[in-house]
């Protein structure tokens, strides 16, 4: 067997993703969809490097041949049924278990039960703190809310896997590292109320609280999702590099909580960095890989230049569309199988180590880094 063979079979564990959407969906949906812009753009996301990929890889899964345009796609897709094209598409991608974050525009998307169901593939659940924070500060007094929080994340470090941070999207990475104190909690908690007395949003946005929210999660033990680099028009990309985390990893090293960077493009190799020199710090490049379509096997291969193999992970940060889920699986396999051909060309692996990397890559290290059990059967 051919290391790229292998890798056409290697089980994944995707640790981080979303659901899906089902029911009726409109060409407007869809389409942007395959973007992170806020608007679709009238189906120019199909002519994209993740559109080629749809047209092509995943047109062959739902029975139409490479390269259709657009329209047949969208007839097919139409023709099939949401519900039956994710199950063709869930099922190609060979992902063998999801970690799914439920905590944006989760009442759009298939359920983690529902994507259990229908993926047939074990489904674990990632709680967002912010989402923690906001369910909980309309119905409390301020003096309430801490205790309140503390059961609440007490409650989900028992049923999810881990936790999710989008400090990055409501403020930035250059956040202040330090725990903050009682008083400064309280003081933020009075300014939130009140801006939402006023008719603000029940949207968490002072650092103040989501660093009181990282801080009692690190307490709790459970593995710490953060946000890096490329996302949606909500970012500021410049304090969206995860060096400027830098002093909060040094404070949390020894806490014996693991730290995942998410996405991490373009700061790849600033992420790399962050794994090597800290312990308890790992990275996947999933989002930039699926929306880069083939050329996203250079951000695999660039992956690969100085993080330890034990501390990459894979993901796909899929939502609301199955055709996510396969590209990303499909580019992820073809970069690592290109990457480590060529080493293996090269005679610097030998094919048992070009395996177990695989292996641990897709798979392994996220169950040992999340605490999970079980293969990847």
């Amino acid at each position: 067997m051919t290391i790229a063979d292998f890798a056409a079979v290697t089980p994944l564990l995707d640790h981080h993703c979303h659901g899906v959407m089902l029911g009726d969906v409109t060409w407007s949906q869809f389409a942007s969809l395959l973007t992170e812009a806020d608007q679709s753009t009238s189906g120019a996301e199909l002519d994209s490097p993740l559109g080629l990929m749809v047209r092509s890889v995943c047109a062959e899964v739902l029975g139409l041949p490479r390269h259709v345009s657009a329209e047949d796609y969208w007839q097919r897709r139409q023709d099939l049924g949401s519900r039956e094209s994710a199950r063709l598409l869930l099922d190609a991608s060979g992902i063998g278990r999801y970690l799914v974050d439920t905590g944006y525009r989760g009442e759009e998307l298939t359920s983690p039960a529902e994507l259990q169901e229908i993926a047939h593939r074990p489904v674990n659940i990632i709680t967002r703190l912010e989402h923690v924070a906001e369910d909980i500060i309309v119905d409390v007094d301020v003096s309430e809310f801490i205790e309140k929080c503390d059961t609440a994340l007490s409650e989900a470090a028992t049923t999810s896997v881990g936790f999710k941070s989008i400090v990055a999207y409501r403020y930035g990475l250059d956040f202040d590292p330090t725990d903050p104190s009682i008083r400064e909690v309280t003081q933020a908690l009075d300014r939130w109320k009140a801006a939402i007395g006023q008719g603000g949003q029940v949207r968490l946005t002072d650092p103040v609280l989501m660093r009181f929210l990282l801080w009692r999660a690190i307490r709790l033990g459970r593995p710490i999702q953060f946000h890096v680099g490329y996302g949606d028009s909500d970012i500021r990309l410049h304090r969206c590099d995860p060096s400027q985390m830098t002093d909060f990893l040094h404070l949390t090293e020894s806490s014996g909580t693991a730290i995942a960077l998410l996405h991490c493009y373009p700061f790849i190799r600033e992420a790399g960095i962050l794994c090597q020199v800290f312990p308890h710090v790992y990275m996947d490049t999933s989002l930039g890989v699926a929306h880069s379509g083939i050329s996203g096997i250079r951000l695999v291969a660039e992956s690969l230049e100085l993080v330890p193999f034990t501390k990459l992970l894979y993901a796909s940060d899929a939502f609301g569309l199955p055709e996510i889920y396969l590209v990303g699986a499909h580019v992820w396999r073809a970069g690592m199988a290109r990457t480590l051909e060529l080493w293996r060309a090269d005679d610097i692996v030998s094919a048992s180590d070009a395996e177990r990397y695989l292996g641990d890559i897709g798979w392994g290290n996220a169950m040992r880094m999340y605490g999970l059990g079980g293969s990847g059967d």
